[in-house]
């Protein structure tokens, strides 16, 4: 296997397994249950303990047949589309995102290339926005929210992630003024706008048609967005 199949495989498996993670999130975190205290998921039909061997993303549900091996109770499809969809966008951040240029340069054969901190770094940031996206939208799609819980913590960590890693969303390009705080400048501006334009287009939207035609947490969601 050479360096690009390796660490492509590793991306799209991590995000398989992240996926299994934000099925957990989705589910749980509208209900405020998202602490488990410890104790391992259960079937939301019958509230027995599931089996780790189970839990194995998208394998555990086809081995399995979509039914719940305790109570034989229908387990929706949602969750392997979840861990599927969640893993070939982490295929596609692997490919296109800031690992991209030592992805393309790395050679076919010999040993593994060592990877750059900050790119990887970078990855990371970008991969969390990915998760948080696929949170909300399912979440969104349930229970018509956009949780804070989500989305407040994203817009600080994109702006750190432009601070840690010059140039991951863009550059203002200012005389005198160091990339990292550059960067970070851009991601202000970026979030400030996300949420003003959506404010804007809720107030607009209201006064058209005297009601809301979206939510605040729309609003955060771009905020989030802009670093």
């Amino acid at each position: 296997m050479n360096a690009v199949s390796f660490y492509g495989v590793t991306a799209v498996l991590f995000g398989a397994i992240v996926g299994s993670f934000l099925n957990v999130v989705i589910y749980r975190l509208p209900r405020g249950e998202f602490r488990s205290k410890g104790k391992r998921s259960v079937c939301p039909h019958c509230r027995t303990e599931i089996a780790w061997f189970d839990n194995i993303p998208i394998l555990g549900w086809l081995m399995l047949r979509g039914r719940a091996r305790c109570c034989a109770a229908k387990i929706s499809i949602r969750y392997p589309i979840v861990e599927a969809l969640t893993a070939a966008l982490f295929g596609l951040l692997w490919w296109y995102g800031p690992l991209a240029p030592m992805v393309r340069e790395a050679p076919l054969l010999g040993a593994l290339p060592t990877l750059d901190g900050t790119r990887v770094l970078g990855f990371g940031f970008q991969a969390w926005f990915v998760s948080v996206l696929v949170a909300c939208t399912f979440i969104d799609i349930d229970h018509r929210i956009l949780p804070d819980a989500l989305t407040k913590p994203t817009m600080v960590i994109g702006c750190v992630g432009a601070l840690l890693v010059p140039g991951l969303a863009g550059r203002l390009h200012l005389d005198r003024v160091s990339p990292a705080l550059d960067s970070l400048l851009f991601s202000a501006v970026g979030l400030a706008a996300g949420y003003a334009v959506t404010l804007a287009i809720l107030k607009a939207a209201k006064l058209v048609f005297g009601k809301d035609a979206m939510g605040y947490g729309d609003g955060k969601v771009m905020a989030a967005s802009g670093p």
